[in-house]
This record gives C-alpha cells, structure tokens and sequence, in this order.
C-alpha cells in the first residue's frame, strides 16, 4: 500500500480512499480513482476524494465543511482559511483532535455556551473533577484586540489559568507540493496485473458462456 508510505500515520479513511470499479461484460470500462462522497454512516467530513487531489495535482485546497459552517455561523470571513494554532497539540495524524472539534462545535456553532473538562488524553469528561475549559472567537477587537484572529481555548482550574490558541484564521489558501503520484501508482499497478488479469477473466468467461 502507496498512502501509509507517502504520508505520516494516516487514518483509516485515508489509506482507504483509492477504489477500483472494474469493468463487466455490460460495462467494458474499469475506474480507479479515490472516493468522493461520504459513505453512508460516516461521520461528517471531507470526503478523501476532495482533500487528497491537492496532494496529487498540487497547489491549494476549497474550504472545508468545518470551515463552511464557521463561515456561515459569521465566525470566519469567507476568505479566511483555519490553520492549527500554535497552542494546539496535534493528533497521531498531525490533525486537531476529533474531540476538541466537538467541543468547538458545541460551545461555538451550536451556541450551547457550556463549559466542558478535557481529559488529559483529549477526550471529553464529566464529572466535578478537573478544569473548566472555555473555547471562543478572536475578532481583535474589544476584550481580544490583543490576539490574532482565530478559536482561543481558556481554562481555570487549580493549578491556574492559561488561553491557547487552538486554531488560527489566515487569508492565504493551504498550499500543497504535489507528494502522492496516484497516476504513477495506478500505471505500475496495470503494468503489473492487466495481463495476468485479462487473461484469468477471459477464461472465465470462455468458461461460463454469454
């Protein structure tokens, strides 16, 4: 498998996302590519489709769904892209951990305005125990005129008080170096199978009949 060699840790959906459709006696025509929609039961996201061709083709990258919804919630410009802050500690996948997104969409787009602990591992807790962490918008203005533009996560608890910032806002577009050569991949694999393939079905198909 290419992806897990191109990019560091990858998720599942990721290393998952190339698909081969091949061709039948009613549909002489066989497809690789990479997924483009979001499989039924999948939790909302980028499909692997979408956020993997800047990897092939190179260059930048369309807003993400996340990044939609704080567009429309007024919490981004839509000009704006959202980039990990510098206070964030990133996943095994170099990503956000999926259990601050939540949060972030808890306190932030859904308006709930609670306060929710962080386990030490990232994950959400409850109970009397442990910090109250609070996530909110900079706008640099008023109360945040002194921080840059982006989602800030504040916590109070005993052993004291901080802000980070978890995601910031800049106008500049993720720029991608074309890293995964899905084409040279797919042109080996064919120069490895097509003949040993097509001689296989054809016999098959000698075998079964029309």
């Amino acid at each position: 498998m290419v992806i897990p060699k191109v990019f560091n840790n990858p998720v599942a959906w990721t290393k998952n996302a190339p698909f081969f459709k091949g061709a039948t006696m009613a549909d002489q025509t066989a497809r690789s590519w990479l997924k483009d929609q979001i499989s039924d039961g999948a939790a909302p996201g980028t499909p692997a489709g979408k956020y993997l061709v800047p990897q092939i083709m190179g260059g930048t990258r369309p807003h993400t769904p996340f990044e939609n919804r704080l567009i429309r919630k007024g919490v981004m410009r839509s000009d704006e892209y959202a980039v990990p802050g510098t206070g964030v500690v990133l996943n095994s996948s170099g990503d956000i951990p999926k259990a601050i997104l939540t949060v972030i969409y808890e306190q932030i787009l859904n308006d709930q305005g609670v306060y929710t602990r962080i386990t030490k591992g990232g994950k959400k807790g409850k109970g009397k125990q442990g910090s109250a962490i609070r996530y909110f918008v900079s706008s640099e203005t008023g109360p945040t005129l002194h921080l840059k533009r982006g989602i800030y996560q504040a916590r109070v608890g005993a052993d004291g008080r901080y802000v980070r910032q978890i995601i910031r806002f800049v106008f500049q577009a993720p720029f991608y170096r074309e890293r995964y050569d899905f084409h040279a991949t797919a042109d080996q694999v064919i120069d490895n199978l097509l003949i040993s393939t097509w001689e296989r079905e054809w016999l098959r198909a000698m075998a079964t009949g029309p």
